[in-house]
């Protein structure tokens, strides 16, 4: 299922965004050509308890430098959740955000694939469009 709106600025998605109902979004992409640099951002809709606002979930990887990744909640959410992310170098970059929490890999796994979470209300993501 695909979960929200894509930007991309540069190269192309390997797997497109998607989220799972414990508050993960996950995609991975290439440069296009192989090699070259990936970045933009999806926008989805983030509901919590009986508030919603858009997320913003972006990143970098350049041919040379330091990835980089960053989180964006608008209000009422702002402040409320706590959200992160984490991006993997090499030629498919793999993005994985928490919606609310930290990214846990778990032990003995190669991939990031829970959050911790920092509230007990269950949240989903849904599409923007």
């Amino acid at each position: 299922m695909q979960c929200c709106v894509e930007h991309l600025r540069e190269g192309q998605f390997v797997t497109h965004p998607t989220a799972n109902n414990q508050g993960t979004i996950s995609w991975s992409t290439q440069g296009k050509p192989v090699g070259g640099n990936e970045n933009g951002y999806i926008t989805a809709t983030i509901k919590f308890g009986n508030k919603t606002a858009a997320a913003n979930f972006g990143w970098n990887n350049p041919t040379f430098g330091p990835l980089g990744c960053k989180v964006n909640i608008d209000p009422p959410l702002t402040g409320i959740l706590k959200p992160s992310c984490i991006i993997e170098n090499g030629i498919t970059a793999y993005a994985f955000y928490c919606i609310d929490g930290t990214p846990l890999r778990p032990h003995g796994s190669p991939d990031y694939n829970a959050c911790s979470v920092s509230h007990n209300n269950p949240h989903q993501s849904q599409s923007k469009r």
